[in-house]
């Protein structure tokens, strides 16, 4: 997007036909690069954990190119699934990598140029997104109202450069608001409706829940608000606040094993 990268991911986890809401997904791996994971849990955080140890400055003045991380690193990740037993390649596994060049502006100085790269399981080879586009890794990529939405993002490109030259941050609120009023309108079994928004920009990483209150609006009809806002509305309202979430592998094995699940078996 206009210099900076976006991804947005959910919470949940499934156990066949037993889902909790309780991961986080989405991390940040380096100066200016993070990743979202979904499938295999266990290969998840080992990725996430992998690029940390990969992405570690040699030096104080040091940044990565996101392209050449993916280039570079996705062989570590083939070998990794490769290796692991049946149990979690069964599951697949999916990793997209958001990051913006330390150097590359897009004609706009400040503007950096964004780098969004995929890969899934087995082979990991790396598919880099055009300027712009907006895809799903996951379960969301299979249900029909988020592909339509993410088709109708991709087309307001325009709308949302504007929305980011009046407002800086503004297009990538009104990415969140979108998917998040989806989750609410057509609620699916393997997908949370809460979720994390990553904001990813030169120097600057941000990853935050989607703590939402809806107020009444005209007609009836309930918009959201942040809830400072929503303080100073004279109405009811329904706060939407996202559980506790686990963020490292340790956590996340030690909450299977207090609720009797098996923690290499979850996907997401």
């Amino acid at each position: 997007m206009m210099g900076f990268a976006i991804g947005i991911s959910d919470i949940r986890v499934s156990w066949g036909d037993h889902h909790e809401d309780c991961l986080q997904k989405i991390h940040n791996v380096g100066p200016d690069i993070a990743v979202a994971f979904a499938g295999s849990v266990r290969f998840g955080f080992w990725a996430t954990r992998d690029l940390r140890g990969f992405l570690e400055p040699p030096e104080t003045d040091w940044a990565w190119s996101p392209r050449q991380v993916a280039l570079k690193w996705h062989r570590r990740a083939r070998r990794a699934f490769t290796g692991l037993p049946d149990a979690d390649r069964n599951l697949s596994a999916s990793v997209m990598l958001m990051g913006v060049s330390p150097i590359e502006d897009m004609g706009i100085p400040g503007w950096a140029r964004p780098c969004v790269s995929i890969m899934r399981s087995p082979d990991f080879f790396p598919r880099f997104l055009d300027i712009n586009a907006v895809e799903a890794i996951g379960s969301g990529a299979s249900v029909t109202e988020f592909n339509d939405l993410l088709q109708r993002l991709e087309d307001s490109a325009l709308t949302r450069t504007e929305l980011e030259t009046g407002k800086p941050g503004a297009s990538a609120e009104s990415l969140r608001d979108a998917i998040f009023q989806i989750l609410q309108e057509h609620p699916q079994i393997n997908i949370s409706r809460h979720i994390h928004m990553c904001v990813v920009r030169r120097g600057y990483i941000e990853i935050v829940p989607s703590n939402f209150t809806f107020v009444p609006a005209e007609g009836g009809i309930w918009s959201i608000t942040d809830p400072e806002a929503a303080k100073l509305l004279k109405a009811n309202s329904w706060d939407v606040r996202m559980p506790p979430v686990v963020s490292t592998w340790e956590q996340y094995e030690a909450r299977c094993a207090r609720n009797g699940l098996t923690a290499v078996a979850g996907s997401c």
